[in-house]
């Protein structure tokens, strides 16, 4: 499967690009570019990145059936008012 989306990814880079040779520039920057000017990239995108890190931590969570389990266990009048406004 990796091998396939790779694949996928290579094609895509080619299809966008206008030339060959600018596909090729594309895929090489991504591993070889210039990293000086990460500072303010992360600025701009903090929230983002806060996301995706936010993500990755809480992934192993990330089933309804915790999720279920967790509104049994609660009080009723924690979903009460929420559940209404939801509506």
């Amino acid at each position: 499967m990796a091998l396939t989306m790779l694949a996928f990814l290579i094609s895509l880079c080619f299809f966008r690009a206008r030339t060959p040779g600018r596909a090729v520039d594309m895929m090489t920057a991504s591993v070889f570019g210039n990293w000086g000017g990460i500072g303010p990239f992360l600025a701009q995108n903090i929230f983002p990145i806060l996301l995706i890190a936010v993500f990755a931590v809480f992934h192993r969570f990330d089933d309804h059936r915790l999720v279920r389990l967790a509104v049994r266990r609660a009080r009723r009048n924690w979903f009460g008012p929420p559940s209404c406004l939801a509506g």
